[in-house]
């Protein structure tokens, strides 16, 4: 780099000596002047070697301090705590500032170690590399300003959403969550500079975060009827697709808290639980009064908050008659808003006409003209017909949409899923359900006829789908409760059992039983087998030691004969009698004080693992599923018997026992 000749601007003279007068004349100096034009000369190139000299050392400075402060800056910028690095978020706030301070530190510290003209030139050849820097800086803080600000914005947003969720209980909250969504949506749109159509949009978002939020908390704390409230409120500004989906899960949760409650009311009625059992046919009883084919019920219309719950579940679904899935789609969605359509349901009707002659015929309906600007009820039938058509003919009922009660209608629309492709056809789609502001549809049909529930009296109450749902609910209840008892009472009689056997003596044993609060069959039961424990009653069996009351020794053979007895009966699926039952588990307990049972039959008896997979599948399968499991495991038969024999199932399995006949005697007879 070339700089400017630096001139001194010092007063030559000083002082005044007497004036010399200098030749004009170069001879006069010898050789005709040449020795001074050389002197000149070798002046001049001197000088010029000088400066060349000195722009050449300004220029080494110059690059020197340029690369000491681009290092500098650039740590300071981009290093691991730079100033582009923290400076996110609300840390970019003055950014532009502290980026220009930080180049104007640098250049200082820097160049104060070196001369005028490099500082002068310094700051030409850096000026496009500081720029840059300070543009980056500016963009980085616009743009992290304008993160910030949007998610501050969207931030506000979901707290106002969260604020509505926590209050949806509270009358005019939703309400009030809106109005502030509002407010913080204007701010945005000035600052975004957003159209009408995108503020709209972004309205939309806004009420359905709020509506959806409320609405979910009042559904999760199963106040159904508020979140209708808050979703038909604010419906018109929501997202469609949200509204039908909440409206949807109400529906499915509302009518299974209420079959949940029916369920219970009918279980609690008389002879269908006693305590112990289950009456499934009386349950029955109670279920097809309420809901079977001979039902009746009040008639009553229904509301629009049914039809909307009615329909939820089919809205934007095509029909399996796709674009003449009219009468399908109404019976869907009506089906249990009234016993006409859930009988026309279970019928299977799919043709219009067929809907009217079966409405004509039923006593539960009515079948009337329509008028311009009539009142329809939720949930009738509106009959499309052509203009001026004879009604008296039902051939001529082209179409049946469900009045949604507010004047418009629910139900298959045959153009709603046609469409135009990239070519310009007009493509026909299958049809789809649909929900429309006015009965008005257009096509060449206008409302004909209106079917709707009689004012007043009885009508049929028949609905077979909820009927069954609801007899399923009540059976595994009563499953649920049966099983229930029948193991806390097997752990009862458990109990009482090692009680009896923990007394010391018979007589003690029958003693404690009389306090015992045990049917006649579960007390024959115990004493037999504590009858056998105590060696009385003629059964002798001995412990390990062998000896009995006779004083003879103990004789496996014989219950080992019974064990294989009962598993032949298992085998065959030959019933086993009380008295056999008890018979096999005096010989198990026989063969197990003798020791004859072995290591095997100890650890299977004593692992909780196995009692509870025993029990499981006695009560699941009965004693052929748990002696196939434990043959599959590898246990052997007489061992497999012994274990089944102390499962303590006789109490559960009485009722099924055959009464004892002649061959089983010597079955359950002492032995010595």
């Amino acid at each position: 780099m070339k700089f400017t000749t630096y001139q001194a601007a010092v007063e030559p003279n000083t002082m005044h000596p007497p004036a010399v007068r200098v030749s004009s004349d170069v001879n006069a100096y010898g050789s005709g002047g040449e020795e001074y034009g050389k002197l000149g000369a070798a002046i001049g190139q001197v000088n010029k070697v000088l400066a060349q000299r000195r722009d050449d050392l300004d220029a080494a400075d110059v690059m020197k301090a340029r690369n000491e402060i681009m290092t500098s800056l650039t740590q300071q910028l981009y290093g691991e705590n730079g100033l582009f690095v923290t400076g996110v978020g609300e840390n970019a706030k003055g950014l532009m500032g502290r980026t220009t301070d930080a180049i104007n530190q640098t250049y200082d510290d820097v160049s104060k170690h070196y001369n005028d003209r490099v500082k002068y030139a310094l700051k030409g050849n850096l000026n496009e590399n500081m720029a840059n820097f300070q543009r980056i800086a500016a963009s980085k803080e616009m743009a992290e300003g304008n993160e910030v600000r949007k998610e501050t914005f969207a931030s506000n947003l979901a707290t106002n959403a969260q604020q509505a969720a926590l209050t949806w209980q509270v009358n005019g909250a939703p309400t009030m969550y809106v109005k502030n969504g509002d407010t913080l949506l204007q701010v945005r749109a000035k600052q975004e500079g957003w159209s009408g159509a995108q503020l709209t949009e972004e309205r939309r978002k806004m009420v359905t975060d709020v509506a959806a939020a409320a609405a979910g908390a009042a559904l999760e704390n199963e106040d159904y009827d508020r979140a209708d409230e808050i979703l038909n409120q604010f419906r018109p500004d929501m997202d469609q697709q949200t509204y039908w989906k909440l409206a949807r899960v109400g529906k499915q949760k509302q009518q299974a808290k209420e079959m949940d409650t029916e369920a219970d009311e009918i279980f609690n009625m008389p002879g269908v639980w006693d305590g112990k059992n289950f009456n499934a046919a009386k349950a029955m009883e109670y279920v097809n009064a309420r809901h079977g084919k001979d039902a009746t019920k009040e008639a009553a219309g229904a509301s629009p908050a049914d039809v909307e719950r009615g329909f939820a579940g089919i809205l934007g679904q095509e029909m399996a008659n796709g674009r003449n899935g009219c009468a399908e789609a109404y019976l869907k969605g009506t089906e249990q808003l009234s016993g006409f359509c859930a009988r026309e349901a279970e019928k299977g009707v799919v043709y219009v006409p067929t809907l009217l002659r079966d409405a004509r015929a039923d006593d539960s309906v009515v079948v009337e003209p329509y008028t311009s600007g009539m009142d329809i009820p939720a949930g009738a039938a509106i009959i499309y017909s052509p203009p001026e058509a004879d009604m008296s003919d039902p051939e001529n009922a082209h179409h049946v949409l469900a009045s949604d009660g507010k004047g418009g209608v629910f139900g298959n629309s045959s153009s709603a899923a046609d469409y135009t492709d990239e070519n310009g056809n007009y493509i026909r789609g299958n049809g789809k359900v649909t929900h429309g502001d006015s009965v008005e549809i257009g096509g060449g049909l206008v409302p004909a006829l209106i079917i709707r529930p009689k004012d007043g009296g009885r009508v049929s109450a028949y609905d077979p789908e909820k009927r069954d749902r609801l007899m399923k609910l009540i059976e595994a209840k009563g499953g649920d409760m049966q099983k229930a008892y029948q193991q806390q009472r097997r752990q009862y009689l458990d109990g009482v059992m090692q009680a009896a056997q923990s007394a010391g003596s018979y007589s003690a044993a029958l003693s404690m039983l009389n306090g015992q609060d045990l049917s006649m069959d579960e007390r024959v039961s115990i004493e037999r087998t504590i009858g056998q424990y105590y060696h009385v009653g003629g059964s002798s069996g001995g412990g390990r030691t062998g000896g009995g009351r006779s004083g003879r020794e103990y004789n496996p053979s014989k219950d080992i004969e019974i064990m294989k007895k009962m598993n032949a009966r298992i085998d065959t699926g030959t019933k086993i009698s009380s008295d056999q039952f008890v018979a096999y588990k005096s010989a198990a307990l026989r063969l197990d004080n003798s020791g004859l049972l072995g290591d095997e039959y100890q650890e299977l008896q004593n692992n909780p693992e196995v009692w509870s997979q025993i029990t499981d599948d006695i009560e699941t399968g009965g004693l052929d599923k748990a002696m196939k499991r434990l043959i599959s495991c590898g246990v052997d038969p007489v061992t497999a018997c012994a274990l089944l024999a102390k499962s303590d199932v006789s109490t559960a399995l009485t009722n099924d026992f055959e009464d004892e006949d002649e061959e089983s005697h010597d079955e359950y007879q002492g032995t010595d």
